[in-house]
């Protein structure tokens, strides 16, 4: 890297760095647009640590080291992201091929011009971060909640709570009710018998 102007090895730099991050996450946005765990940030950590290792490529060690990371990905992808095996080789594929169809389309754009080359050397990554940065409305979660039962999930407004706090309802007066009068049954005195004993017997 030393024959390498600096202000190129910078721009350089910053191109490996979007465009395996763009790489990683449009990779699982095509398979799995909504999975929560793929997001731009995160992206962009995981090709940090990329462009780290690749710098230290050459020779057993650095084989070696690409092996590791390679397995570290699928690892991540099955395990973080959530996909599945044949999707996880799909997306470190496209990590891996990806970045020399994007060296050879770089090269066969710019040509000879070095205006050119500068231009879109800086201009790629500064505007893929300027997309990501770009503030976007939040999309409005749908709900399949009647109006009634959202209403009761907010709190009440405060002037609303007050006024139903400081009037109370007055409380409902009831009549009480009148005894009832129950006759009582006739009680039919029993004979005696000749001995002076009652009997039920005729």
């Amino acid at each position: 890297m030393g024959n390498i102007p600096v202000l190129v090895l910078i721009g350089a730099l910053a191109f490996a760095w979007t465009m395996w991050a763009v790489l990683f996450w449009g990779s699982i946005a095509l398979i799995e647009r909504h999975n929560p765990f793929n997001t731009f940030r995160a992206a962009l950590g995981w090709s940090g640590i990329n462009l780290a290792i690749s710098a230290t490529l050459g020779g057993i060690i650095g084989v070696g080291v690409l092996l590791v990371w390679v397995v570290f990905l699928l690892r991540l992808l099955l395990g973080r992201y959530e996909l599945g095996a044949l999707h996880a080789v799909g997306v470190v594929l496209a990590t891996v091929v990806g970045p020399y169809f994007v060296a050879g389309a770089f090269v066969a754009f710019v040509g000879d011009s070095a205006a050119l080359f500068l231009l879109v050397l800086y201009g790629v990554p500064i505007g893929v971060i300027a997309v990501w940065l770009w503030p976007r409305p939040a999309p409005q979660l749908p709900t399949n909640l009647p109006a009634a039962r959202i209403a009761r999930l907010w709190p009440r407004r405060p002037a609303i709570a007050a006024a139903a706090a400081a009037a109370p309802t007055a409380p409902t007066a009831t009549a009480p009710t009148a005894p009832t009068a129950t006759a009582l049954p006739a009680i039919t005195p029993i004979a005696p018998t000749a001995g002076g004993e009652p009997t039920f017997l005729r």
